[in-house]
């Protein structure tokens, strides 16, 4: 048993070394071949699928690049390295700024941390990476995650807002008009010219035209 347990030893800090000289020669294939054999022997080693990761993405392997990204996140948050799995997640987001498991996993741990503000802070920012058309139903999930941490948070609701009311569906209009309004009650000055002026411009109308002139005018 001491013998083999050395072999595995010896055979990991080879291939360690041999990883190593590939990249700084730029051999990511030959990398990723050193690691993938760490990996065989020790699948639930969150330190190398950590490095093997962008390696993957670099290549534009995005499955393999996600699927070690999160066990790396997932294996350091279990150990305790909380900093660590939102290190590991914050790189992957270099690479898979439209994952959308990835922005959920990193809020969720800002949240169990007591990370509230960072917790909105990230779910507003993914939400800017799904504002085309097809994806928008993504950013309006991602808004209403952000918004039942802390309703009427002002970026966060008229953000929500737009996205609603470029949804194109009824329900999703009424939704929007409804954020408008409460907003436009909740706030004041330069924002509230902000929100008329948005609102005006999703549902274009006498009513909502005049509402933003009175802001306009009102100071």
């Amino acid at each position: 048993m001491l013998t083999i347990s050395r072999n595995q030893v010896f055979n990991k800090s080879e291939s360690l070394e041999k990883a190593g000289k590939a990249l700084v020669k730029g051999k990511i294939d030959k990398a990723i071949v050193e690691y993938k054999k760490i990996l065989e022997a020790d699948p639930d080693n969150f330190v190398i699928r950590g490095k093997v990761a962008p390696l993957y993405a670099e290549q534009n392997k995005m499955l393999e690049a996600w699927t070690n990204f999160k066990a790396s996140a997932h294996g350091y948050s279990r150990a305790g390295f909380v900093a660590k799995a939102l290190g590991v997640y914050a790189q992957a987001t270099q690479y898979l700024p439209n994952e959308l498991e990835l922005w959920d996993s990193i809020a969720r741990i800002q949240l169990e941390k007591g990370m509230k503000v960072d917790a909105i802070e990230t779910l507003n920012r993914a939400s800017e990476n799904f504002s085309d058309s097809k994806s928008l139903n993504k950013a309006v999930y991602l808004l209403k995650k952000a918004f039942n941490i802390q309703p009427w948070h002002y970026d966060t609701t008229l953000s929500l807002a737009d996205d609603l009311s470029r949804v194109g569906s009824i329900p999703a209009k009424v939704e929007a008009i409804g954020l408008y309004t409460g907003l436009a009650d909740r706030v004041k000055g330069p924002r509230l010219r902000v929100v008329r002026y948005r609102h005006f411009k999703a549902s274009p109308g006498f009513g909502t035209f005049w509402r933003y002139l009175k802001s306009v005018f009102k100071d």
